[in-house]
């Protein structure tokens, strides 16, 4: 099941402080349906953003512990010479 209109805008309410704060430090895929960006503060703390486009289970939400990166990166990086993600910066 998708995310209605109506609940998208409840997750971004609810995480609009963290969200405006934040940047993108590191961008990363966990699976063919899931991406995970790495979000920064002006206080340095750091957030992991999870979306997924899996079927009947669309979602994003934030997650607590850095998530795995793939062994190899996916095409469209590994084309624009990019290394795989480690989450290590």
């Amino acid at each position: 099941m998708s995310l209605t209109t109506g609940e998208i805008s409840a997750l971004l309410e609810e995480g609009r402080a963290a969200l405006e704060a934040a940047w993108v430090d590191n961008v990363a895929l966990r699976d063919d349906h899931t991406l995970v960006l790495k979000l920064r503060s002006r206080e340095r703390e750091t957030l992991y953003l999870l979306f997924s486009t899996r079927p009947r289970v669309v979602r994003f939400h934030f997650i607590l512990e850095k998530p795995r990166a793939l062994p190899e990166p996916p095409p469209f990086a590994a084309a624009r010479g990019h290394e795989r993600s480690d989450y290590s910066r």
